[in-house]
């Protein structure tokens, strides 16, 4: 009987019936936004994971990959957000993110003994960014006492850096009656709209475009919309907020200041007037490609060149991945739409029925500035901009924060105009892989890929001590300091903190500032600081390595450095080295002129012909002072 049971035991092993015990494994839910840690979980160790499963880096076929693990194929699950240490399956991130970055996952520690790399694809065109040098660590579990294998990606060369944020956030938190939208983009309810359908783990439908559908990282872009040009069929864009940035009251602003703003995220004619600057009596709400001939500013000027669309216009809508009626849905892009005989039904095919639409998703829907008291603006105490409740222009009676105003007056104030990115602005990964190579033949093998997890990028961020930002292309916007706080200085078309500049340029007495070309008396005038008399006009000048054009000034001219006046070859003669005599072995020399290009003095204000130095005494018997010869 013994050998009975011995033989039954063994042929159970041979044949693998006793399981092995294995690592153990994180399983959660797929597709929780978040897991939630205690302690701040999502600290790692510099540890290595799992013991060597005896594969040899990248020298395995893609179809092999499954049989090298006997604990299955590993899974990417969760990104561990570097903020609050939680883990989710979509973080945000600034795209000047530097640090480590950390990945979670099933059978992580199987690819501990592997050289390492993540590849990020963005975007609809899955643009590559790759992360080499990736390692395997330990980082705390669903709970303190236990913990799980990661991903541990360093960051610290910010790979995300040059990546283009071509796409925009979009809001679909649920808010109570009243409730502000967020003005938080990292906002876990904010969707980056830059993805093709097949790469969006939202979507679960044949097509997105009923009512109730659900697509939020597919792509769709609007713009903020100023006035239609009629005779050009273009749009305006706005680049100011509803504010006045003159100074002078809202009302007193020219026409071109007026085209410049945001419009009203409403369809009320009430309101769209008195954001131009009209004193009009029209009412009701605006129709699809409605004339403004009715429309005159206070200072004068008719509007009837332009007509009215909306504030917002579509771009690329043939590209749009949301269709029908899914664009006013619960998940959609727009909230409502205008009405008038130019616009188009709603197909389950097309997006063309987004033209007209309104009080978008767009993010921030709504928000706050901060102004400087008695400068006026348009907002309201009511969150939604309605019928009963439109923005009124209004001042602050001591320096704070206002009431609500539409998102664009947010959009663009926080809007870089050499980068063409702003607050709104995102890229979205459609993929992530995990690969490696062969060291030998350069073979790459991926090991791991998901669509499932998502990071969003967002405009460059860095703040101080205290939570300030410091960064100068995420600071404020401006044109003028009335666009800024109270304790804010617009210059260079951002907003300082007066702790940075101590006087605002608006208090400061400025003087010319001319352009070449442009008329002057005094070099003080021109932004060159060289104002020709001859001639009356301000002249070029630049003295950099890569480029010089000099203001050369005759002599009589006045000057304010001797930079500005005319360069003269002026003879300069010195004693210098000719050799070694070749009978006593001794240095040779002699007195030679060379012509040195030499800049006119400037005395007393005027430029004066440059001195032309003393010839130095000379013995031919004595070298001692004597110097090389140029080259």
């Amino acid at each position: 009987m013994k050998i009975y049971l011995v033989l039954f035991f063994t042929y159970l092993l041979a044949s693998g019936c006793i399981s092995q015990p294995s690592g153990r494994l994180l399983d959660t839910e797929k597709g929780s936004d978040e897991i939630s840690t205690n302690s701040g979980g999502g600290s790692v160790n510099d540890g290595q994971g799992a013991a060597n499963n005896g594969e040899t880096g990248g020298e395995i076929a893609q179809d092999e990959v499954e049989d090298l693990y006997p604990n299955g194929k590993t899974e990417l699950r969760h990104f561990i957000d570097p903020f609050d240490g939680t883990y989710k399956t979509k973080i945000t991130v600034p795209k000047n993110f530097s640090g480590f970055m950390y990945i979670s996952g099933l059978n992580i520690q199987s690819l501990s003994s592997k050289i390492l790399g993540v590849r990020f694809k963005f975007g609809r065109d899955l643009a590559p960014i790759e992360v080499s040098g990736v390692t395997v660590g330990r980082g705390e579990g669903i709970t303190p006492t236990t913990d799980i294998e990661v991903l541990i990606l360093d960051m610290n060369d910010r790979p995300f850096e040059k990546v283009r944020l071509l796409y925009d956030l979009y809001d679909y938190k649920s808010y109570s009656a009243g409730e502000a939208s967020t003005t938080d983009p990292r906002d876990d309810k904010l969707y980056c709209r830059g993805l093709r359908k097949q790469y969006d783990p939202t979507f679960i439908e044949t097509n997105c475009s009923s009512s109730t559908s659900k697509c939020l990282y597919s792509y769709a872009k609007i713009l903020d919309a100023g006035l239609y040009r009629t005779a050009s069929s273009i749009f305006l864009s706005p680049t100011d907020p509803e504010v006045d940035t003159v100074g002078s009251g809202y009302n007193l602003m020219s026409s071109t200041d007026f085209l410049k703003r945001c419009l009203p995220d409403n369809i009320m004619w009430s309101n769209l007037y008195k954001v131009l600057g009209s004193s009009s009596s029209l009412a009701g709400d605006i129709t699809y490609a409605s004339g403004l001939g009715g429309i005159t500013s206070v200072g004068g000027y008719n509007y009837g060149s332009y007509s009215y669309r909306g504030p917002y216009r579509m771009n690329a809508l043939s590209e749009w991945e949301i269709l029908g009626d899914a664009i006013y849905g619960t998940f959609g892009i727009f909230k409502a739409r205008m009405g008038g005989a130019a616009l188009a039904a709603c197909s389950s095919s097309s997006a063309n029925c987004a033209t007209g639409g309104y009080q978008s998703r767009l993010f921030p829907m709504v928000g706050k500035m901060s102004l400087s008291s008695n400068v006026e603006h348009f907002s309201s105490t009511e969150v939604d901009s309605t019928a009963g409740a439109g923005r009124e222009l209004t001042s602050l009676i001591s320096a704070g924060d206002t009431d609500y105003m539409d998102g664009c007056n947010l959009r663009v104030s926080n809007f870089d105009v050499d980068t063409l990115e702003g607050i709104s602005s995102c890229n979205v990964i459609a993929t992530v892989e995990v690969y490696t190579k062969d060291a030998k033949s350069g073979q790459e093998t991926i090991l791991a890929s998901s669509d499932q997890i998502k990071l969003q990028l967002i405009r460059p961020s860095q703040t101080d001590s205290v939570g300030r930002e410091v960064l100068y292309s995420a600071l404020k916007s401006c044109s003028s300091s009335n666009a800024c706080g109270s304790e804010e200085c617009c210059y260079n078309n951002r907003c300082w903190t007066k702790d940075l500049v101590s006087q605002c340029l608006e208090d400061t007495h400025s003087e010319g500032n001319y352009a070449v070309g442009q008329s002057c008396t005094s070099d003080y005038q021109c932004a060159s600081l060289c104002c020709d008399q001859s001639l009356g006009t301000c002249r070029p000048h630049i003295a950099n390595v890569d480029e010089q054009v000099l203001c050369s000034k005759s002599p009589g001219q006045q000057c304010i450095s001797k930079e500005w006046c005319r360069k003269d070859s002026v003879s300069t003669c010195k004693v210098y080295i000719t050799g070694t005599s070749p009978t006593t072995g001794q240095t040779t020399c002699a007195l030679r002129c060379y012509p040195v290009p030499t800049f006119g003095d400037c005395i007393n204000g005027i430029c004066v012909t440059p001195e032309i130095p003393a010839i130095p005494s000379y013995d031919p018997n004595d070298c001692s002072n004597a110097i090389p010869l140029p080259r």
